[in-house]
Parts: C-alpha cells; sequence; structure tokens
C-alpha cells in the first residue's frame, strides 16, 4: 500500500519505493486501500506529536466523523481513556462503538466545565481537535498541567484565534499535525506509523469503516457520496 496523495484513480502509477508499506495476511485490499490518510494522521498525531501515554485522557473533537474515529480507535489502542465530542447523542454512540468511554455533546453545554467534571477536574492531558471553531479555546482551557493540544483541521470552517497566555498559565503545547507533509519528510516514521496500523487491523483492534465499493466507470457516483457528505467510512475505487 502506499499513500500517493493525488493521482491514484488510474490503472497505473508510479511510487517511490520508500513510500510502500507491506499489508499482512488478514487485511483485504479495500481495507488497506482506505486506511492511510485517517488512520495515518490519527497515529501520527497522537504518537509522534502528541506522546500520548497508555492510562492519560484523550479528548477528540468531532469524533463521529472519519478523523476522529480513526482518534478514537488509535488512542484506545495505544491505552488512553478517550472521550469524544459530537454534535448529538446518535453521533456520540458511533464514538462509543469504536471505543470512547465517555462523550460530551456539543454545542449545548459549558466544554470546559464537562471535560474537567468527566476528568475530576484534571482536565484532559491530549486533545485531538478535528473540527477548530468555538470549541478549540474551551478546550485549551479544560487541558491539565503540560497538556497537549493538538491541531488537526478545521471541519466548522473557522480557525480560531487563541490567547496564547492560556499556553503559559497551564505550561502547555499548541502542537500542528500535518501528516500529509509528515510523509514526505519521515517516510521511515511514517512506514513505522502505518506498520503498526496494519498490525492493529490484522489483530482486530482496529476496525476501519468502507462505505462503499465503487468500480472506476462509477467514479462520479463515487465522487458524489463525498459531495453530498454521505459517507459512513471510506469509498473506494476498484479496477
Amino acid at each position: 500500500m502506499a499513500y500517493v496523495n493525488w493521482g491514484g484513480a488510474a490503472e497505473k502509477i508510479s511510487v517511490d519505493a520508500a513510500g510502500l508499506i507491506a499489508v499482512p495476511d488478514g487485511v483485504s485490499d479495500t481495507i488497506a486501500a482506505g486506511l492511510s490518510v485517517t488512520y495515518g494522521t490519527a497515529m501520527h498525531g497522537l504518537e509522534q506529536r502528541g506522546r500520548l501515554q497508555a492510562g492519560e485522557t484523550l479528548v477528540v473533537t468531532g469524533a463521529a466523523g472519519g478523523a476522529g474515529q480513526a482518534a478514537v480507535e488509535v488512542g484506545r489502542l495505544m491505552g488512553a481513556r478517550v472521550i469524544a465530542v459530537a454534535s448529538s447523542a446518535a453521533k456520540l454512540q458511533i464514538a462509543a462503538e469504536a471505543g470512547s468511554s465517555d462523550g460530551i455533546v456539543y454545542p449545548g453545554c459549558d466544554l470546559k466545565s464537562e471535560v474537567r467534571r468527566l476528568t475530576g477536574g484534571r482536565g484532559a492531558d491530549v486533545v485531538y481537535d478535528c473540527i477548530g471553531g468555538e470549541a478549540s479555546e474551551p478546550l485549551i482551557r479544560a487541558l491539565s498541567w503540560q497538556g497537549r493540544f493538538l491541531v488537526v483541521g478545521f471541519a466548522s470552517g473557522e480557525i480560531p484565534k487563541i490567547p496564547l497566555n492560556l499556553l503559559l498559565l497551564k505550561g502547555a503545547e499548541a502542537i500542528g499535525v500535518f501528516w500529509g507533509d509528515s510523509v514526505r519528510r519521515d517516510p521511515a516514521g511514517h512506514r513505522r506509523g502505518m506498520a503498526r496500523v496494519l498490525d492493529g487491523v490484522a489483530k482486530g483492534d482496529l476496525h476501519p469503516k468502507t462505505h462503499a465499493v465503487f468500480a472506476i466507470e462509477q467514479i462520479r457516483d463515487a465522487l458524489g457520496v463525498l459531495d453530498r457528505r454521505e459517507a459512513q467510512g471510506k469509498v473506494i475505487i476498484e479496477f
């Protein structure tokens, strides 16, 4: 398997050998094809950037989306307690099925207070923020001492402006998670992370979801599923 960024919808492509990763027995080509972006980002973000440790508390925003579900699963695999943040109870149920132990419906609550309540006042060790917007600042305020806030994406459409004194007062870190460029800059680190993901899938510890498989001739239909935001799992093109 390989992450090729653009140009993968072709019968033949050229890939740098350094970017190739062996797929173990027990992992189908369909599953392997959909792993890279979401699970690659989660492993890079939580292991390499967030330094998540077993026993720590991880908060994941957008926890029912593809990136969020992957982070919930990888966080659980790494031994963390995972608190999911999503916009409805139904979405929290999806996150719970992925492995979260607690959930917060947001918008609709004081996010800082809820994280504090669920952690007995201590706060979150790591926040994996996929949505940005108005959720980011209260989650930084909800960090524990020397907590790590991972900037993953801005699904809300709004890039927040954060008062830097919040990081100072908590001895905390705000850390960018730019997985796509990290693949190019650190191919060996990418291979290690994806090998761990593939091993987790092969052992049944990770359960990536496939929404549908389309033939290349149906690529317009496949892109339509993404454009209408109907996908509940990965959309795969098959040759």
